[in-house]
C-alpha cells in the first residue's frame, strides 16, 4: 500500500510540475493557497504554482509540495477550502 501511494504522489508532482508555467493571474480564492486554505491558514501566492481543476478553475499553491499534499485528498481538501475562503 506504501508503494502505490508513493506512485500516486509522484505522478501527482509530475501532474503538478507540468502546471506550473511561470504565469501568474487571477486564481480561486484570491490567490491564496488552497492547501493552506483547506488547513484553515490563509496563505497569499504569486500563483506560479497552479493547478487548472477539471471545472477550469484554477487552484493556486504557495509550494509544490503543498500542491502535491492537497491533490492527495481533492474534494475533501477543497471542500475544507472553499468553506475556510467563505468564513473571510
Amino acid at each position: 500500500m506504501r508503494a502505490i501511494n508513493t506512485l500516486i504522489a509522484a505522478g501527482l508532482a509530475l501532474a503538478t510540475s507540468m502546471a506550473i508555467a511561470g504565469e501568474g493571474g487571477r486564481g480561486e480564492f484570491g490567490d491564496q493557497c488552497a492547501y493552506g486554505l483547506s488547513q484553515g491558514m490563509k496563505v497569499q501566492t504569486d500563483c506560479s504554482i497552479h493547478f487548472v481543476d477539471g471545472r477550469g478553475k484554477k487552484l493556486c499553491f504557495s509550494t509544490q509540495q503543498n500542491a502535491v499534499k492537497f491533490m492527495t485528498n481533492f474534494e475533501k481538501n477543497l471542500k475544507a477550502a472553499e468553506k475556510n475562503a467563505s468564513r473571510g
